[in-house]
């Protein structure tokens, strides 16, 4: 709210508390006041998913190749529509150094899969010449979905944008 605050220079409102700015905005565009801490709740509650995410983004030890989906708070489907609801609804008040960050962690979404295939491809990353024929092909088709291929990630993450 200080953003709004700040953006507008409506100083007599920093007395006022979050309820009454929502007030202020909502009768300014004619929106229903329980509509809009409705939906102001419902951005706070994506925007906790993100914060979560990026926080086991993160988390995540140095070099490993493969994230364990055991860090995730949530599930990946929530994190993508966490993304979505809090993209699409805030584009306009987002900085593009804010859209680049959070393009760059959900681009990093694939990278997350089951605890135990985590440690076969970490293994793999460290150490190919010990790895089997079977790990090194799952390594490179995970490899290709996670890291080379982020076109479909792209193209949803820029689709929240229109």
């Amino acid at each position: 709210m200080q953003q709004y605050r700040a953006r507008y220079k409506i100083p007599h409102l920093q007395q006022y508390s979050i309820v009454g700015v929502i007030l202020f905005f909502s009768y300014i565009e004619n929106i229903k006041p329980h509509d809009m801490a409705i939906n102001f709740k419902l951005i706070q509650y994506h925007q906790k998913i993100i914060k979560d995410y990026g926080a086991a983004l993160a988390g995540s030890p140095k070099g490993v190749i493969a994230r364990k989906m055991s860090t995730l708070h949530d599930s990946k489907d929530a994190i993508v529509m966490a993304y979505e609801i809090y993209v699409s609804n805030m584009k306009n008040h987002l900085s593009d150094d804010d859209i680049i960050g959070l393009k760059t962690a959900f681009l990093a979404i694939n990278q997350f899969v089951p605890d135990d295939m985590a440690d076969i491809l970490n293994s793999v990353h460290t150490n190919k010449a010990t790895a089997s024929e079977g790990h090194t092909q799952l390594y490179n088709a995970f490899q290709k979905v996670a890291y080379l291929n982020p076109g479909p990630e792209l193209e949803l993450f820029n689709s929240y944008l229109t």
